[in-house]
């Protein structure tokens, strides 16, 4: 085992780093040997790696073996210095924000996405995620637990989100397994799910993720009383009738696919 996955190693190279972990960066260090070797296993021998916020490269050192070119995107200065001087000959470190990040900077016309984020930020990864699509051939996310349940939650439930739209609409997505509070230094206080996200051959429409923010701030109200005025009492009777809905439809009960197909109409 290497040293850094132990976390009083893990300590001592922080300080010296002059590196701390924040609560309010969610930052945790996935140090389960066992854990990160079956992370890595589901990774394909064919495509260049792009890894989101790799810290010390605990989880980059499994990816390295797999041949593929790795590429990793660090906003901590200590982070990157490390980096490059343990694992500066094995891959590409770009020192960004990742939400500041281009996709068309990238030698490659295609990537495996990887990625341990925190909880924080889950929300701004994903929208990053979803916008970029084109260049994503696969995408494997380690998520705090209710972030990835929210995200494959059915319509007419609570967690049921706008989220939860685009991730069915554009991806298709599941759990792969679950990873434990006691994998982690230091330890979160909840679950964290890995994820597997495979893009559908969809272009991403930005119009229909805004269309989605006014539909879901508004989530207990029905499909009326949010668009009924905006559209005209003539053009949103035709829609109803159209969908088979009823004056009391609320967006929340609607799957992804239809969702946008309501959306398609009330922009025409």
């Amino acid at each position: 085992m290497h040293p850094v996955y132990k976390p009083e190693t893990l300590k001592t190279l922080l300080l010296s780093l002059n590196l701390s972990l924040t609560k309010e960066k969610g930052q945790n260090f996935l140090l389960d040997s066992d854990v990160l070797a079956k992370m890595a296993s589901f990774f394909k021998d064919t495509l260049p790696i792009l890894e989101i916020g790799p810290g010390i490269g605990h989880f980059t050192r499994y990816l390295i073996e797999k041949n593929q070119p790795v590429t990793v995107v660090e906003l901590d200065k200590g982070f990157v210095r490390y980096l490059e001087k343990e694992l500066g000959k094995k891959i590409k470190i770009i020192h960004k924000d990742f939400l500041k990040f281009s996709f068309s900077d990238l030698e490659y016309p295609k990537i495996v996405l990887a990625g341990n984020i925190p909880y924080s930020i889950t929300k701004d990864i994903l929208f990053r995620l979803f916008r970029n699509l084109s260049f994503i051939d696969e995408a494997f996310i380690l998520m705090q637990a209710e972030a990835g349940e929210k995200l494959l939650a059915e319509p007419g439930t609570k967690k049921y989100g706008r989220l939860s739209v685009l991730t069915g609409f554009y991806t298709e997505a599941q759990i792969l397994f679950y990873v434990p509070p006691k994998a982690f230094f230091p330890q979160p206080h909840v679950d964290s799910v890995y994820m597997r996200f495979k893009p559908k051959n969809k272009d991403y429409d930005k119009g229909f993720e805004e269309w989605l923010n006014i539909v879901f701030s508004n989530r207990r109200k029905t499909l009326a009383s949010v668009f009924k005025k905006k559209l005209g009492n003539e053009i949103f009777d035709r829609i109803l009738k159209e969908f088979a809905f009823t004056v009391n439809t609320r967006a929340e009960t609607l799957d992804p696919e239809t969702l946008y197909k309501l959306y398609l109409k009330m922009k025409q």
